[in-house]
């Protein structure tokens, strides 16, 4: 779907499964942005030895609490930072269970433009979506809700950053969206989450609409001025008028 070498994929590990030892949040792995809280909770059966938590196969780090209840032992880290990312795994003689926690960081938008205006007739005029992300991105776009591929013969996305308009038309008028995505992988370059960021850019075109008269058409462009071109019926009769004067 998208032009990339790395593909989407769910990840699936062996684990125990004597139900000894449950560590929840359940699943294999679970994602949390810098600055967002991470508890896991590693439950044991009654009557086998308490379990240990474990960070990346060693001791657990500094500044990640564990607390102890009945039949319960709480892992806790307070405002999560990329060097918290790893393996969190629990286990006692009887069994085994873990959780990969990845990290990443929200992306910054770069002077975004909510409203931007077009110009009739002019080439190459670009909407732009910088972002500023130590994750992985990859950009979309959307025009009135409706997805804007490379093969558009009217636009050109250069970088993903940027839309470029190839030649401004009254179509052209309409809300943008730049969907900015951050792609979570891991070690071995495999995504295993994607989170949207989404921002809307209203576009207005100006100049160049043509009008219509009895004798003349009008295009204005506000780059290139005022051009006049008649209508056929009259270029035809000022045409007729000089051959009869003629003969």
């Amino acid at each position: 779907m998208k032009a990339l070498s790395l593909v989407l994929f769910a990840v699936f590990v062996l684990q125990d499964t004597d139900g000894s030892v449950h560590v929840t949040p359940v699943g294999n792995f679970t994602t949390r942005k810098v600055g967002e809280d991470f508890t896991a909770f590693c439950k044991f059966t009654e009557g086998t030895k308490q379990p240990k938590w474990q960070y990346d196969g060693g001791d657990i780090p500094e500044g990640v609490a564990i607390s102890n209840s009945e039949l319960n032992v709480k892992l806790e880290i307070t405002s999560v930072q990329f060097g918290n990312q790893g393996n969190y795994a629990c286990s006692n003689d009887d069994g085994k269970d873990f959780i990969h926690l990845y990290v990443f960081q929200e992306p910054e938008f770069n002077g975004l433009r909510t409203n931007q205006t077009l110009t009739f007739g002019r080439e190459n005029e670009q909407i732009a979506c910088q972002v500023t992300s130590v994750n992985q991105t990859y950009y979309e776009w959307k025009k009135d809700g409706n997805a804007i591929t490379r093969s558009n013969v009217k636009f050109r996305i250069e970088n993903g950053e940027y839309l470029e308009i190839k030649e401004v038309d009254e179509s052209n008028r309409g809300e943008y969206e730049c969907n900015a995505e951050v792609y979570i992988i891991d070690s071995k370059q495999a995504i295993v989450d994607i989170k949207p960021h989404r921002r809307k850019i209203q576009v207005d075109v100006v100049g160049g609409v043509p009008t219509i008269t009895s004798s003349t058409m009008k295009y204005t462009d506000d780059a290139s001025g005022a051009q006049d071109c008649r209508p056929f019926k009259v270029i035809l009769l000022s045409t007729i008028v000089g051959l009869i004067v003629a003969l």
